[in-house]
C-alpha cells in the first residue's frame, strides 16, 4: 500500500529551514514531493475537483516508519497533515 501524506507550516513556509527539510527528506524511505519538483501537480490532485489544495510538501511513505517520521516532523514544526492512502 503507498500513502501519500501533505505537510503544511501554519506559518511562513520559509520559517523552515533547508537543512531541516533536507535531513526530514533523507531520513524517509520514500519521497518528499515539493512544489518545485516536476510530480508535485500530479501527486497534489485530489478526486474532488473542486479541492485545490497546494501543501509545502507530499511525503510519498513507503511504510510505516515513514508515516510515523512524517507526523512526528510535522509535531515537531507545528505542521498540519492531511493523509491520502492508496492501493498497490
Amino acid at each position: 500500500m503507498s500513502q501519500h501524506g501533505s505537510l503544511q507550516p501554519q506559518g511562513s513556509p520559509s520559517a523552515l529551514p533547508e537543512a531541516k527539510v533536507e535531513g526530514f527528506a533523507s531520513s524517509l524511505r520514500g519521497s518528499l514531493i515539493r512544489p518545485s519538483d516536476k510530480e508535485y501537480e500530479t501527486a497534489r490532485r485530489v478526486f474532488n475537483g473542486m479541492i485545490d489544495k497546494r501543501p509545502n510538501f507530499i511525503a510519498r511513505c513507503a511504510g510505516a516508519a515513514d508515516v510515523v517520521t512524517c507526523v512526528n516532523f510535522a509535531r515537531e514544526h507545528t505542521m498540519r497533515v492531511a493523509v491520502r492512502g492508496c492501493g498497490p
